[in-house]
């Protein structure tokens, strides 16, 4: 009769550790298939950004994020400067699902500065907004459109020549703590 009851026991903790394993195994394809639609469907949504180049080797969840070094500012440096030798206007990278648009070359930083039309923050800024409110840096619309009216006066070539020379001399204190 004990023979008996251990194997029950034993068949009992086998078959609860298969179910077990089974509904991880499960969860964990669900999850990467939730990811991946995920990824299709921010992809498709920003097509747009197909007119872009992009380095090559972006994989699907990761992007262009596996091929950059962790803690190595060098390292890190130099990738990006061989993308720019590549692509020495504009280039997309895909940081998993999200887009980001790497700006090289003066005249598109130009024309992303000059913009007032595409102005939709991305959702990097909404941890800005509990502490700066809805002000120039994180709104959109109309109300990014009233507050940057209001500001650009203010940065005027005529009203900021008259501190060239504060700029200039602080710009040498910086230089020379370097």
């Amino acid at each position: 009769e004990m023979c008996i009851r251990d194997r029950y026991q034993r068949r009992v903790r086998a078959s609860s550790t298969n179910m077990f394993l089974l509904l991880s195994i499960s969860l964990l394809v669900l999850l990467i298939t939730l990811l991946l639609l995920k990824e299709r469907k921010e992809k498709e949504k920003f097509k747009i950004l197909d007119k872009y180049p992009k380095p090559s080797g972006d994989l699907p969840l990761l992007g262009h994020s596996y091929q950059m070094p962790a803690n190595n500012g060098p390292k890190l440096r130099a990738l990006f400067a061989s993308w720019r030798d590549q692509f020495p206007k504009t280039f997309m990278l895909w940081m998993a699902w999200e887009p980001h648009i790497v700006v090289c070359h003066p005249e598109s930083v130009e024309v992303v500065l000059k913009a007032t039309k595409n102005i939709t923050k991305s959702t990097s800024y909404d941890f800005l907004v509990p502490w700066l409110k809805t002000g120039l840096l994180t709104s959109t619309g109309e109300k990014w459109k009233e507050r940057r009216h209001i500001l650009t006066p203010t940065f005027h070539f005529n009203v900021l020549s008259g501190y060239y020379p504060i700029f200039l001399e602080q710009a040498h204190i910086m230089i020379n703590k370097l």
